[in-house]
């Protein structure tokens, strides 16, 4: 049997394929896409500026086994729906540069189709990274003009990742 040693980069590019490394005390989560090779990360329901997160009887923190961060946020009911995250280019410039990204965030109960690992998505936004760009990415998730009760969704974050391209 002959074994084969790989450099250290391509031992982290397969990894990173296939396992998210949480960074920033867990509040953030890196990978890359298995398809494209490119970078992605969520910014965790804890990074994010959720309106009442700290009131128990509207949102609750609860532990999932297939959520990548310790807990996500999970909602009762509501009226008034507001989430928003924030992150700098800085952080970003150098996992994303020159290509065009969508947000999304990732949530159970909403009336998307699942992807693979069962989690639903709903789509913010797209923006373009230019290499010298030091700017501020804000998105928001939110309904607020209506007294519609919204509720029994869980968030788990807002994942920042390429632009899947046509084919």
């Amino acid at each position: 049997i002959k074994y084969v040693i790989l450099p250290p980069f391509i031992i982290c590019y397969i990894y990173f394929l296939h396992s998210p490394l949480l960074i920033d005390d867990g509040r953030m989560s890196f990978w890359m896409e298995k398809r494209s090779g490119k970078k992605c990360f969520m910014l965790s329901a804890r990074e994010l500026e959720i309106t009442w997160a700290d009131s128990p009887d509207i949102w609750s923190w609860i532990s999932i086994p297939d959520s990548r961060f310790e807990v996500v946020a999970a909602l009762g009911m509501i009226c008034w729906l507001e989430i928003r995250g924030k992150t700098s280019f800085g952080s970003t410039r150098n996992l994303l540069p020159n290509n065009r990204q969508e947000c999304l965030v990732h949530t159970y109960g909403s009336p998307r189709p699942p992807r693979e690992d069962g989690w639903l998505e709903i789509k913010l936004g797209e923006y373009y990274v230019g290499f010298d760009e030091e700017e501020e990415l804000e998105m928001s998730m939110f309904e607020t003009s209506y007294c519609d009760w919204k509720g029994g969704i869980i968030v788990q974050g807002i994942e920042i990742r390429p632009k899947a391209e046509m084919l």
